[in-house]
């Protein structure tokens, strides 16, 4: 009688044991899910930044090229701390494009560091003296035989302080017709955020 009392107790002890392993997995996963909705919450709040670039003045031979940068942050914090940074480069068309940053170059431009609230815009005016100096040089930009790209970084920081970059190019070539001659298009390359 008392064997068969020991193995009742075992079976509820095994039933409990059961119980209270599934309780501690589905407490598990609660925990994995809330972890992930943290995660999805903080990569739904940061800045999202985007860019449009267009033209100041059409390209004339030995006049300096200005272009007109509007960068706009369609997040729910804001970015802080933003540094633009901005490049120019001319190149052959069929050449792969490949940003260079270096500092000691005098060709960087390079900003103080500001912040750009949610649903906000900032507009960056170019004053380099970059220009292309003769006819031939315009009318191989204008033909697509040459590109002139603008391209930037811009790390900024999160509300809580983590470091994000956001990267864009864009470059002057052959218009599309209908187009206005003074949008510039989106590089193949270099456009994105992390």
């Amino acid at each position: 009688m008392q064997m068969r009392q020991w193995k009742g107790n075992s079976r509820w002890g095994m039933v409990g044991t059961i119980i209270s392993l599934g309780a501690l997995g589905l407490s598990s996963l609660s925990f994995w899910d809330a972890h992930q909705a943290r995660r999805l919450s903080y990569e739904l709040s940061l800045p999202m930044l985007s860019e449009s670039t267009d033209l100041i003045e059409p390209l004339a031979p030995g006049q300096p090229i200005h272009f007109r940068i509007t960068i706009t942050n369609y997040g729910h914090t804001t970015a802080r701390r933003m540094e633009p940074f901005l490049r120019f480069e001319f190149g052959k068309a069929g050449n792969p494009f490949s940003p260079n940053f270096d500092d000691s170059d005098p060709g960087v431009a390079k900003s103080v560091a500001s912040e750009l609230a949610p649903g906000d815009h900032t507009t960056l005016i170019t004053n380099s003296n970059v220009s292309l100096a003769h006819d031939h040089d315009v009318a191989a930009v204008l033909s697509g035989e040459y590109n002139f790209y603008i391209y930037g970084k811009i790390p900024f920081q999160d509300v809580l302080g983590n470091l994000h970059e956001f990267h864009f190019c864009r470059l002057v070539t052959t218009p599309v017709a209908g187009s206005d001659p003074m949008k510039v298009r989106k590089c193949d390359t270099f456009n994105y955020s992390y």
